[in-house]
């Protein structure tokens, strides 16, 4: 199965939120070779700011830094077992954003990780955002929205 984790799904792997759980249970298998974990640069870059604002939010730097750290070590690690396949943000995946963008009324951020799971032939897309999983599913995704 192949997995595609939007930036809201993905950053649970490493912030400790509501089902967190669920998240280290796919990396857990994916790990064990059972499932293959899809996310595009575009996620990592997203994720980095994520941790960068939670750090100067809390007044610790150094704890954004280890998380991207960790996330950088993780991804290295199932990247080399063929456990993860980290997208490009390919032409194709921006124009097919840009019919997204129009359709959905939508941020550019937000049609490109749908584009990106659908070039990806991504069985499932995992999100936390409940807007952005309903218009997953119109466009033929199928979603797991998590809390």
């Amino acid at each position: 199965m192949r997995a595609y984790l939007d930036t809201s799904a993905f950053v649970k792997r490493y912030m400790g939120e509501r089902d967190s759980d669920r998240i280290d249970e796919l990396f857990e298998s994916a790990l064990k070779e059972e499932l293959t974990i899809v996310i595009s640069y575009w996620n990592v870059a997203e994720a980095a700011v994520v941790f960068d604002k939670f750090g100067r939010r809390v007044g610790n730097r150094k704890e954004a830094l280890s998380l991207t750290t960790k996330m950088l070590n993780e991804m290295d690690l199932l990247n080399r077992s063929q456990s993860i396949v980290v997208e490009e943000v390919s032409q194709s995946a921006l124009k097919d954003s840009i019919t997204l963008v129009l359709k959905h009324r939508i941020y550019v951020a937000d049609a490109l990780q749908i584009a990106t799971a659908k070039i990806s032939s991504a069985e499932v897309f995992f999100t936390a955002d409940r807007q952005l999983g309903a218009i997953a599913e119109k466009e033929g995704l199928k979603t797991v929205i998590l809390g």
